[in-house]
Formats: C-alpha cells, structure tokens, sequence
C-alpha cells in the first residue's frame, strides 16, 4: 500500500497523504527513532539487529512512506506527532 493515494474526482487529480499507519509495528519505531536523529548503527544497537537489517527496514520506510531521504521521512514522521 502506498503512502499516498491519487484521487479522480471530476477529472482533477488530488493527492492525498495517508496517515502512518502504512507502516507496521516495528517501522514505525524506527521510523521514531530516525526521527529522533539516531542514526542505523545506534537503532541496530538498541534493536539487537545487524546495521544491514536496520538499512533494509529503513529503505522500506522510505519506500512505503514514498520519501527519497531520512530528512523527508523524519519531516512526515514529525507531522504525524512521533520523534519530537
């Protein structure tokens, strides 16, 4: 499922932001924990994962969150209420 969902409504196209319900448990706290400014090696730590495994979960944040970089993911993690 997509971060955003497009829209038809009378021929004009409307872009619309999902909350970040998109992501499942475990992403979303890293998603927290990026937005927090913790870089990979520090979240695999405190996750007791490799810094592989917190690189794949983090790209597949940014895809699902349709987001090119941690400064957009932490901006929508931000206007969602979490990693304040």
């Amino acid at each position: 499922m997509s971060s955003k969902a497009l829209f038809r409504l009378s021929g004009f196209a409307l872009l619309v932001a999902l909350p970040l319900q998109v992501l499942g448990y475990v992403l979303r706290g890293i998603l927290h924990l990026i937005a927090q400014g913790h870089p990979n090696p520090s979240i695999a730590q405190q996750l007791h994962r490799s810094p592989k495994t917190v690189g794949n979960y983090v790209s597949n944040i940014f895809a699902k969150l349709q987001v090119a970089d941690r400064a957009q993911a932490i901006i929508r993690a931000r206007d969602a209420g979490t990693g304040s």
